[in-house]
């Protein structure tokens, strides 16, 4: 071979060589090289749901905040169902009596006193008349409170003591003392009642006993009384089971002390209920009575009972 045709093939080889590296070079490059990402919408940012904090909330955001409905509020008296009533016992039932015996008795101190005030005031000529008006008036009042099943005039028979639980009809809880008049009816104003039943009182609250052999006019109501019989709605009344009630001596009825004259003769007179008034202690209700300054004709006081 010439020397001429070896450098032609040389270079020929050479080129080739250079050519084919090349080649392979583009190929890794395409291969291992980062791929072009095809073109795609990025995703709306979701519009928040809950109240954020901290950040000013943008436009959107601040429209849905206002969007949520606002609470309503609960009406006036409105009891959840998970918030059940909170129960207070109440105080065992002669301390409770005791209490509503003291605030009665001062309220009927002050309005005795009231009532001869007026009279006094009208002067010697009128003062019977004011007085009886003012007696009248009185009376009318009680009567409408409604604190009373029957109002009558009664005479007072025999007396007997027992022993009855301190709270209901619980006869595991302490006992006391009570009493039990028996009382025969003589004339119905309003209500009915049997010819003959029991009125009792607690001795805690002796001033209640009604006076042996005594004539009152009265306003009475059911009190011990069977489990069965007894409502929330009444809570005046005192529910006894059958054998504390068998033990007690059956049903009684109790009077209402703003309903309660003792009648002597032809005259009735107001009870006030405590026998400590005017600083004084009496032995029985004509006594405190007739010290106490308000009195009417039983005529007088049978007409206003009966209207």
């Amino acid at each position: 071979m010439t020397q001429k045709r070896q450098t032609t093939l040389k270079y020929t080889l050479l080129t080739a060589t250079v050519g084919l590296i090349i080649a392979c070079w583009l190929a890794l490059a395409g291969a291992c090289g980062p791929a072009t990402p095809p073109a795609s919408t990025s995703p709306p940012t979701p519009t928040p749901t809950v109240r954020w904090l901290g950040d000013t909330p943008s436009p959107s955001e601040l429209a849905t905040l206002n969007a949520i409905p606002t609470a309503t509020p609960y009406p006036p008296g409105y009891v959840k169902p998970t918030d059940l009533p909170t129960y207070t016992p109440e105080p065992p039932l002669p301390t409770l009596q005791a209490q509503i015996r003291a605030e009665e008795s001062a309220l009927q101190t002050m309005e005795a006193k009231s009532v001869s005030a007026a009279a006094n005031a009208a002067g010697v000529a009128g003062a019977e008349d004011s007085a009886t008006s003012e007696a009248l008036d009185l009376v009318v009042k009680y009567m409408a409170r409604g604190e009373y099943d029957a109002i009558a005039r009664i005479r007072v028979r025999s007396s007997r003591n027992v022993r009855v639980p301190d709270i209901g009809s619980d006869p595991s809880s302490e006992l006391v003392d009570a009493r039990r008049d028996t009382v025969s009816v003589i004339t119905t104003y309003q209500g009915t009642l049997p010819a003959e039943f029991d009125i009792v009182s607690y001795a805690v609250w002796s001033h209640d006993a009604l006076d042996s052999g005594q004539e009152y006019i009265l306003g009475v109501y059911r009190f011990w009384i069977p489990e069965d019989n007894y409502s929330s709605n009444e809570p005046w009344r005192a529910p006894f089971n059958q054998a504390v009630l068998d033990a007690a001596g059956g049903e009684a009825y109790a009077h209402t002390p703003r309903l309660l004259w003792v009648v002597e003769s032809q005259i009735a007179r107001m009870v006030l209920t405590a026998h400590a008034i005017w600083g004084r202690n009496y032995s029985s209700h004509l006594e405190a009575a007739r010290d106490g300054g308000l009195s009417l004709p039983v005529s007088s006081l049978e007409a206003a009972l009966r209207r």
